[in-house]
C-alpha cells in the first residue's frame, strides 16, 4: 500500500495498465510491456489476439480478431539526463504516426515527452 500523493515509476504505471485493461470487460486494447529490454514478438502476437465464436449452421468455430496495441519497451536512457547515443532514435520514434509518446524521469518527478523541435523535446 501506498499513500495518496506517492509518486509510482514507469514501469509501475504501465504494469497497472496492463492489469487493468486484463480485466476490464469493455476493453478493446491489448497493452504489453516488454520486459529486461526484450521484445518477444510471438508474446505481443499472443496478447492481440481475442477469441471470437462464430456459428456456422452446426458447427461452432473459433476465429480470431485484432485488438489495437498499447506497447511499453521499459528502457533507461540515461542516469541524469538522456544520453548522446539514444537521440537521435528518440526523436524517430516521435516522427512514427503510431507513436504515444515517452514516459519517465525520476523519483518524484514524472515526464510524458511527445515530440520534438529540433533538439527541444515537448
Amino acid at each position: 500500500r501506498k499513500p495518496v500523493g506517492t509518486w509510482f515509476g514507469p514501469n509501475t504505471v504501465a504494469q497497472v495498465l496492463r492489469k487493468l485493461c486484463k480485466f476490464d470487460p469493455s476493453n478493446d486494447i491489448s497493452v504489453h510491456v516488454a520486459m529486461d529490454n526484450t521484445l518477444i514478438i510471438s508474446e505481443v502476437k499472443q496478447s492481440c489476439l481475442q477469441p471470437v465464436e462464430t456459428e456456422n449452421s452446426d458447427i461452432t468455430e473459433q476465429s480470431f480478431t485484432w485488438k489495437p496495441l498499447l506497447l511499453f519497451i521499459s528502457l533507461r536512457l540515461g542516469l541524469s539526463d538522456i544520453n548522446p547515443v539514444y537521440k537521435s532514435g528518440l526523436k524517430s520514434s516521435f516522427s512514427l504516426p503510431c507513436s504515444l509518446g515517452v514516459i519517465g524521469g525520476s523519483p518524484n518527478h514524472a515526464l510524458y515527452l511527445l515530440g520534438c523541435v529540433d533538439d527541444d523535446v515537448l
